[in-house]
């Protein structure tokens, strides 16, 4: 084996990448430097939002434990069910569907990085008739995400005055490392992820907020509606944290705002590297100590808020860095694998000797094998 090798991982996190554009058929993306936005409009629904640039690592805040296709994934707009021209309107459809276009028009404008939706079918009971959602204009600028929504339309009057039995709501589910909320006025509180679900409501603004800067701080602001904040555990998946936001309207319109602030201090670590010394960049306005562990290690200004660090990362095994000023201090936690060539020459020799014993391949090697016993995975002809 050489001694040196290619690194095996990539050096960055692959947002340069990143850009306003049609990707599929009902697939958008809408992005900048430091904020990414996946749509996808078939089910009317933000797929994606990844913070970068001045946030540090690329990160994926939507999530939830449950599985990608369960109606709670991403931004779902969620509608009353009330009585209208004698038919009984159920919730938003969740599930894309085939059979139709939905919506009936989109309005793509790359320069203005806006998306808008409009005339997206809302299906009855009976899934015999439908009443388009007016609309849904979706718009990045800068690190604010602007999200309004028009339920009415007047199919729906004759229905509507008393006969709803839920408001409408916006739902979306976030990566559960937030470790803080604060409602209108008020103090930072801690969010109890318990197993009896924890609800809070929040009033026209809530904030949440991370003490390990692990995630960017977020305002979610509604003009018309109240915040709503849900933290569990979810213990059908061993007891994996779940945390929700849900936008009730009382009326059938509003505008929303989604802003991400950067942290006093954001460590810009990959989750994995390979053997051997690195440079990590740390943001800042004041110069931070960083450290491995217990092990101290000297920082550098490069820039404007900007600090680098090499650190020897020699061993396999996990590692805790901690970068820390007077402001705040960022967490991460790495895992350093070593140079997998020998491990995979290894299988590739140990493969080269399993050989199907009888039949017409007797004596030929197996392409597919098992592992616990070693054998062909497929029995010969």
């Amino acid at each position: 084996m050489p001694k040196t090798f290619t690194p095996y991982l990539p050096n960055t996190d692959l947002s340069q990448h990143m850009q306003t554009e049609k990707l599929l058929d009902c697939w958008y993306m809408l992005s900048n430097k430091h904020l990414s936005v996946l749509i996808e409009t078939n089910s009317c629904r933000i797929r994606g939002i990844f913070t970068h640039g001045k946030f540090g690592r690329m990160q994926k805040l939507l999530y939830d434990t449950r599985n990608i296709d369960q109606e709670y994934w991403g931004f779902c707009p969620r509608v009353p069910r009330f009585s209208s021209q004698n038919h009984d309107l159920r919730r938003l459809d969740y599930m894309p569907s085939l059979s139709r276009s939905n919506p009936e028009s989109v309005i793509f404008d790359a320069k203005e990085k806006l998306l808008i939706m409009r005339g997206i079918p809302l299906t009855t009971e009976a899934y015999q008739d439908e009443f388009p959602l007016e609309e849904i204009r979706i718009q990045l600028r800068g690190t604010t995400i602007h999200y309004s929504i028009n339920y009415c339309h007047e199919s729906w009057l004759p229905g509507m005055l008393g006969k709803y039995y839920d408001p409408p709501e916006l739902m979306s589910s976030w990566y559960p490392l937030y470790s803080h909320f604060q409602l209108d006025t008020g103090k930072r509180q801690a969010i109890p992820y318990s197993e009896d679900s924890f609800s809070k409501v929040a009033g026209k603004t809530l904030t949440l907020s991370d003490l390990k800067g692990r995630m960017p701080e977020m305002k979610i602001h509604s003009a018309s509606g109240r915040c709503i904040m849900t933290s569990e555990k979810d213990l059908s998946r061993k007891g994996a944290h779940r945390l929700r936001t849900t936008i009730q309207h009382p009326l059938f319109k509003d505008e929303m705002k989604i802003t991400f602030t950067p942290n006093p201090v954001t460590l810009c670590a990959n989750p994995y590297y390979h053997s051997g010394e690195h440079e990590i960049d740390i943001l800042s306005k004041q110069k931070p100590t960083l450290s491995i562990g217990r092990k101290k290690v000297s920082v550098e200004k490069v820039g404007d808020e900007k600090y680098k660090a090499l650190i020897q990362l020699k061993k396999e095994g996990t590692f805790k860095l901690n970068a820390k000023t007077s402001q705040g201090q960022s967490e991460s936690i790495v895992c350093v694998l070593k140079d997998p060539a020998e491990a995979i020459k290894k299988i590739g020799d140990s493969g080269m000797r399993v050989f199907w014993k009888k039949g017409q391949l007797k004596n030929i090697v197996a392409p597919v094998y098992q592992n616990n016993p070693v054998r062909p995975a497929i029995p010969g002809v």
